[in-house]
């Protein structure tokens, strides 16, 4: 018997599909199988234009078939766009090869007062649709305010930072992370009883549930997504790179720093 259960989890809707999904999809499983990963596989996948409902029906199929961990990735995603030519960027990593273990290590770790860490949510970041390609990542500025990372801001990051909410195109749940939620996992939430203006998405609402309930959000910066729109949302300030560059250590886990933005960033909540 496999010592992991992953339910690699792919919510279909009405979205662009990515041309690199299906050849990403499987390297990763012919990478896991000559590592000879002690790792079983449930491959799902959900039809429906109501994105909430999707991730709701994975995750609750996930938890009858008894998997240890989801591996949620939208069908737009590029994903490891940067690692490979003629994108490559020296300073990407592979998603699963730099989320995975720190998942793992997650849950064994203790913190300052020796109580473990627990269960975590790993994601990569990505860009909205255009014109104006919003970063899919979201911290509290001086105010504790909800606000989006500016684009300046995102761009200087590497490794591994402490954040509060991120979109879910990319993302590594270890599954008892669900124990400490109610259902349903994943819903929007709105300004008033009408339901008639948007305050929170499904996957903000997701992650700021999981602060409340004492689990972390972490966004890794060398795993940048490109997201399949009309045109491909690239990450903040990307080009090609001439020369290769200073290597930059990347924060030590688990004491990853906490990413603040001490002015408004893109947009304020609150």
């Amino acid at each position: 018997m496999p010592q992991y259960k992953i339910c690699v989890a792919r919510p279909h809707g009405t979205k662009l599909n990515c041309p690199e999904i299906g050849s990403w999809l499987g390297r990763w499983t012919a990478h896991l199988a000559m590592q000879r990963a002690p790792i079983g596989l449930e491959m799902l996948e959900v039809s429906n234009p109501r994105i909430a409902m999707m991730r709701n029906s994975l995750i609750e199929t996930a938890i009858k078939k008894e998997c240890s961990h989801v591996l949620m990735f939208d069908p737009d995603m590029a994903i490891d766009r940067y690692c490979n030519p003629p994108n490559r960027d020296p300073n990407a990593k592979p998603f699963w090869d730099v989320a995975w273990p720190f998942v793992l290590n997650h849950t064994t770790l203790l913190d300052q007062n020796q109580k473990p860490l627990g269960p975590c949510v790993a994601a990569a970041p990505y860009c909205g649709a255009p014109p104006h390609y919003p970063v899919h990542v979201f911290v509290g500025n001086q105010k504790n305010n909800l606000v989006r990372v500016d684009h300046k801001t995102a761009a200087q990051q590497r490794g591994w930072t402490q954040i509060r909410a991120v979109g879910t195109g990319l993302m590594l749940i270890d599954m008892a992370v669900f124990d400490k939620l109610d259902r349903p996992f994943f819903r929007d939430t709105f300004t008033d009883h009408t339901a008639q203006s948007l305050l929170h998405s499904q996957d903000v609402n997701f992650c700021l549930r999981c602060e409340t309930a004492g689990v972390p959000i972490y966004v890794n910066w060398d795993c940048w997504c490109g997201h399949w729109q009309m045109a491909v949302a690239e990450k903040p300030g990307w080009m090609p790179p001439k020369t290769e560059p200073d290597e930059i250590p990347v924060a030590a886990h688990p004491e990853v720093p906490k990413l603040q933005i001490w002015g408004q960033g893109d947009k304020s909540w609150g």
